[in-house]
């Protein structure tokens, strides 16, 4: 009888175990852009976003910003890619947020997924403002 218990909990265990992958990085990431609007005004709207949410400016160029965020023991970089019509987010590096390539699936800590979601999100918001 134990042995049939314990059987069962391995079975489940690892049943538990094969259900708690680490889900599928959502990247590149897109933003919508409204006509009529500027680089620069794309560029502030990105900033602005960055700031709120706590991302740093790594580098910056013209139509480009490569941004870091450290969250607690948690550290993310992305590529923003930009113009007056498009804004384009794609995964640089990472730490502590359980990057893994499996079976050519790039796979990643979920949080990082939502907060390039939330930065989209700003994104579009702050470009809605834009007048």
């Amino acid at each position: 009888m134990s042995r049939k218990v314990l059987l069962s909990f391995v079975i489940v265990m690892l049943a538990l175990v094969g259900c708690a992958s680490t889900p599928v990085l959502e990247s590149p990431r897109q933003a919508n852009v409204p006509s009529g609007v500027t680089m620069a005004e794309v560029e502030d709207a990105i900033l602005d976003a960055m700031r709120a949410r706590g991302w740093s400016v790594h580098d910056r160029g013209r139509g480009h910003i490569v941004a870091d965020l450290n969250v607690r023991a948690h550290f993310a970089r992305v590529d923003i890619r930009y113009s007056a019509n498009s804004v384009t987010m794609e995964y640089v590096d990472s730490d502590n947020l359980d990057y893994e390539v499996v079976d050519g699936q790039q796979r990643i800590h979920g949080n990082f997924n939502s907060w390039m979601t939330n930065l989209i999100r700003d994104i579009e918001r702050n470009l809605s403002f834009v007048e």
